[in-house]
């Protein structure tokens, strides 16, 4: 193939001084062919000779799928197929076969099972992606793995985030008021994995949502979208910010006397961040600016929030305690085996009866939180009781 200078020599000779196409051809060493080829076009385009017989392959793609049928079910992702494992086995089994013929037929599989990536378009006021991601903070000096629940507005790309001791239900709804408050505006729709805190059960296509998340739904009337099963990319908006958070606002790792704290000191880093002006791309206003493009397209904001706690209705026991969420609450004594309402929230649990109302923060599955003022009426007239809960 001729380079651009010589093609452009070529052409001159024959087109422009009239030589002889033999005569250019012994000149410059160049066959008649290709020198008629270029006269014709100087930017000639290359026409693919059919495809060679592979015989090797031919004879051993067939065990080779085999094989990998045979094994589809015992490999992971860590202790995956190899070309060199799958060579080594056809050469235990007799077969003449190279291992880089066996590599490429390897690539070409996975070539063509490979995930099409479509791009998407993100509008305003219309989607919103929420994930869980664990992470790590010092409350009052100790380190703590915790959960940072955040939602992320995929046109403008404003983020609200909030940490949370326990990565259940309670939170899930929680983060989900805080964030239509923060926004002051509810996307049309919520992206979200198949987490047991809003999905009941798949029957695909669909998923019977839990109570709770339905409820949520009809409260501020958002369409809950999920991802396909194991495939967390379908969100890969969040998943991606979730690791940005992590390096830009909770490196080093935070420190505060409580979760509130930190969670408010995350949220005036990522509002610092929302109001600078892009670095790089083709966007230009910072991403405040295009929030504001968001509410026309968005749900409006109900008039009163959802209450994210759950009601459990609790007895008080002769020690004056109720159950409320796998731990039980000391309550004042002369709440003596009545029935109360308890609402458990993510951090805090108020217990309430007869008009009166208790809260307690609340504690971890098999957790007791008395508080022995309760029993005042009770010490005063115990007095090896007192020795006992005296340093409690």
């Amino acid at each position: 193939m001729l380079g651009v200078a010589q093609i452009h020599v070529v052409r001159h000779k024959v087109l422009v001084q009239k030589h002889s196409v033999r005569r250019v051809a012994r000149d410059l060493h160049v066959s008649p062919k290709t020198i008629k080829k270029y006269l014709g076009d100087p930017v000639p385009k290359r026409v693919e000779a059919e495809p060679r017989p592979r015989r090797v392959l031919d004879r051993v793609r067939g065990r080779m799928d085999d094989l990998l049928a045979d094994w589809a079910q015992r490999t992971t992702r860590k202790q995956r197929l190899t070309g060199s494992r799958l060579h080594e086995a056809l050469v235990e089994e007799g077969l003449d076969v190279g291992v880089s013929l066996v590599r490429e037929y390897l690539r070409e599989l996975r070539r063509k099972k490979a995930e099409v990536h479509v791009p998407l378009a993100h509008r305003a006021g219309e989607e919103a992606q929420v994930d869980f991601f664990e992470v790590a903070v010092d409350v009052a000096g100790q380190r703590r793995a915790v959960w940072m629940f955040l939602m992320r507005l995929m046109y403008s790309g404003r983020d609200y985030a909030w940490v949370y001791e326990r990565c259940d239900q309670l939170a899930f709804l929680d983060g989900h008021v805080r964030a239509f408050a923060h926004f002051q505006l509810v996307p049309q729709r919520g992206i979200y994995d198949n987490l047991r805190a809003a999905v009941r059960k798949i029957v695909l296509p669909e998923r019977e949502l839990t109570d709770r998340f339905a409820s949520l739904v009809g409260h501020y009337l958002f369409e809950p979208c999920f991802a396909r099963p194991a495939k967390g990319n379908d969100k890969g908006g969040v998943e991606a910010r979730g690791k940005g958070v992590r390096l830009q606002h909770l490196t080093p790792i935070p420190r505060g006397d409580s979760l509130t704290e930190i969670s408010k000191v995350l949220l005036a880093r990522i509002a610092v961040r929302e109001a600078r002006r892009p670095k790089r791309g083709p966007e230009t206003r910072t991403i405040l600016e295009r929030f504001a493009d968001e509410g026309p397209g968005a749900l409006a904001l109900p008039s009163t929030p959802f209450d994210a706690r759950k009601v459990v209705q609790v007895s008080v026991s002769s020690q004056c305690t109720v159950r409320a969420a796998c731990a039980r609450y000391s309550v004042p004594s002369h709440w003596k085996l009545l029935d109360a309402t308890a609402y458990v929230g993510p951090d805090e649990v108020e217990i309430v009866c007869r008009g009166e109302r208790v809260t307690h923060r609340r504690t971890g599955p098999g957790g007791r939180v008395i508080q022995y003022r309760h029993y005042l009426p009770e010490l005063a007239t115990k007095p090896q009781a007192v020795r006992q809960v005296a340093p409690e």
